[in-house]
């Protein structure tokens, strides 16, 4: 695991605690993140040396990422909703 991989993990982890607490940029911290840290894999997806292997894992990265920020903002619009 490199620096900028730990550094994306503990932002994660600052943004969801904050964001489980009610502050908005929790939410966006998680969100930068996660997005951020999904992005490392797109390499995979379009390098035609990439591993085949590894494409399926990818894929699977960044559907869960995109439906991690989805409920996060979902969650932030109910919660400035009510």
């Amino acid at each position: 695991m490199n620096l900028v991989t730990s550094i994306l993990i503990v932002a994660t982890i600052v943004g969801s605690v904050w964001a489980w607490r009610g502050a908005a940029w929790g939410v966006w911290l998680a969100a930068i993140a996660r997005v951020l840290a999904a992005l490392s894999v797109v390499p995979l997806l379009v390098i035609p040396e990439a591993p085949r292997e590894a494409i399926p894992t990818s894929l699977v990265i960044l559907v869960l990422t995109i439906v991690a920020v989805v409920l996060l903002f979902v969650g932030l619009g109910r919660r400035r909703a009510a």
